[in-house]
């Protein structure tokens, strides 16, 4: 997998192009330069769930970004709202990622792992290992 800082639009599902259809949606399909984590995915769908037009990414596939609205007008608006939330999203998948790593961010921007006594002892052990 790519950088995850790197996720971004990178346009529309060339299988799924936008419609005029009979009733007054038109569907969006918005492709993501990379797969999104699966928790990358829940995050974005726990933050626009009330969104006036739903906004979705299946979190098993992670590649498009679902939509619809109204008015062709709204479609430029509707993408630059999703754009705007990947790197918050992007964000708290990163944050995740360090606390699952026991990981913690100091003030200042330095980074302490926390190590386990145990964890200690061993990596002592290897250290001392001649090869």
């Amino acid at each position: 997998m790519e950088d995850i800082t790197q996720l971004h639009i990178i346009g529309l599902d060339p299988e799924r192009p936008p419609q005029i259809l009979n009733y007054p949606c038109i569907y969006l399909y918005f492709q993501l330069s990379q797969q999104a984590p699966k928790e990358w995915c829940e995050n974005l769908n726990s933050l626009v769930a009330k969104w006036t037009f739903p906004v979705e990414i299946k979190p098993e596939e992670g590649v498009f970004i679902e939509t619809w609205v109204r008015k062709p007008e709204e479609i430029a608006r509707q993408l630059q709202k999703i754009q705007a939330l990947i790197p918050e999203v992007t964000g708290n998948y990163e944050e995740l990622l360090r606390k699952q790593a026991g990981i913690k961010e100091i003030p200042g921007g330095s980074v302490e792992v926390y190590v386990s006594e145990a964890q200690r002892a061993l990596n002592s052990i290897v250290a001392a290992l001649k090869f």
